[in-house]
């Protein structure tokens, strides 16, 4: 995929389209409701060398259910990354172009539903690469696409087995996943609090856990910080009421920090709520999701003005990679300037078609094998990853470290808190 001049190359095709839209009298073609499943098509673009032709991705997603909030608009991220890869001439692989084209199918945000929609993807609709499964569904995803050598381009891991391990040589996890991110959150909370060192940490309590805590208390050690109280607090994913679980962090007693690693935006408000009306105002409260530092502020209310981390992008920060910018630009400018920007499926698609393109192959289990084998450094919406992983998931190079943008709560404004360079998952 080309990186020179995509912008204004993207201008001049939209110019165009416009122009023979108003000569023509096209109608764009009707959007597919909630639930049911949608295709972006790529289009066809004659070049010298012929005809485009079409890459079918797969994007099993929560149209639907809990977690759709993030989802519906984690699924306009991606189909206008497609744009813009499209845009800037699709990829090249033995010498011929292809252009991307996007099946989206809900998973209405339970396992049962992810089950159905990956199958649907991968048996009717023929599907060789899927994008997704965020939170922890791909304890589901995963092993359909590995039996079925589909190349699987995962958005997040909570690292249960079968998720991202030796036995899924067809899964990479391609967004940071909870390691890097947390990785990203403790490198940025040091940066605004250097003495930093003993961190209360809670999460969902999803059965990770056991899986989580070694790792978690590795990668916080080789940064210099230890499990305030030496244990992990979990929490129900469906919990409303956050007070007990503010309680059990109030109880840890003395702490620098709070880490959230797993979530969603109303469960960090909540806690933070919770557990800075427990008189915890001070303390810095950092999360690993991404998650608008201003969305929380907005339901915790004042008592989260200040201190508040997370792994998000802001819009208009001038360090913003050039496709990043845009991208944000045109969601912006459909869903609404105060939209929240997640960017994790849209990232793990450039990463997928860059992964294809470099690896020179169509086939699955090819292109699986260079990624593992030979690829050390990728391109990705953030910046230049690096693969890695061994440690964290037992298999090598599995694993896409990006560099990661961070926000913070100052004053009660939400402000870019700067980019950290996440380097390698363990």
């Amino acid at each position: 995929m080309r990186r020179g001049y995509w912008v204004a190359l993207g201008l001049i095709v939209a110019l165009v389209i416009g122009m023979a839209a108003v000569a023509c009298g096209e109608e764009e073609p009707a959007a597919t409701t909630a639930g049911g499943t949608e295709t972006t098509a790529g289009g066809t673009e004659t070049t010298a060398g012929g005809a485009a032709e079409t890459l079918t991705i797969g994007v099993p997603i929560g149209l639907t259910g809990w977690i759709s909030a993030q989802d519906i608009v984690a699924t306009e991220e991606i189909k206008i990354a497609a744009d813009l890869i499209n845009e800037d001439g699709g990829i090249t692989v033995g010498g011929q172009q292809y252009m991307i084209e996007l099946v989206i199918e809900d998973t209405q945000s339970d396992f049962d539903g992810c089950a159905a929609a990956v199958n649907k993807l991968i048996f009717d609709n023929k599907v060789k690469y899927i994008v997704g499964m965020n939170a922890m569904f791909n304890t589901v995803a995963s092993p359909i696409c590995n039996q079925n050598k589909v190349l699987q381009s995962a958005v997040y891991s909570v690292l249960q087995p079968g998720e991202v391990d030796a036995s899924t040589p067809y899964t990479f996890i391609t967004s940071n996943g909870f390691v890097g991110r947390s990785m990203a959150s403790i490198a940025s909370l040091k940066q605004y609090y250097p003495d930093a060192k003993n961190v209360a940490v809670v999460l969902v309590d999803d059965g990770g856990i056991p899986y989580m805590t070694p790792i978690v208390e590795n990668f916080l050690g080789a940064q210099g910080v230890t499990i305030a109280g030496g244990e992990i607090v979990g929490f129900a994913n469906e919990l409303q009421d956050f007070s007990p679980i503010g309680a059990k962090l109030d109880a840890i007693g003395e702490v620098d920090a709070v880490l959230h690693i797993t979530g969603i935006i109303s469960h960090v408000a909540s806690l933070v709520k919770s557990y800075r009306e427990l008189g915890n105002e001070d303390i810095p409260y950092v999360t690993a999701l991404l998650a608008n530092c201003g969305d929380i502020y907005n339901v915790a209310g004042e008592i989260a003005a200040d201190g508040i981390f997370s792994n998000a992008a802001t819009p208009g920060d001038p360090d913003n990679p050039p496709m990043m910018a845009e991208l944000i630009k045109r969601l912006q400018a459909k869903l609404g300037e105060d939209t929240a920007v997640y960017l994790e499926y849209a990232n793990s698609l450039v990463v997928l078609v860059n992964a294809i393109e470099m690896a020179q192959s169509l086939d699955p289990t090819e292109i699986a094998k260079y990624w593992e084998t030979e690829v050390d450094t990728i391109e990705t919406l953030f910046g230049t990853g690096r693969m890695g992983g061994e440690q964290t998931h037992g298999v090598a190079n599995h694993a896409v470290a990006h560099p990661m943008c961070m926000q913070m709560m100052q004053d009660g404004q939400q402000v870019s808190a700067g980019w950290v360079e996440v380097n390698q998952i363990p």
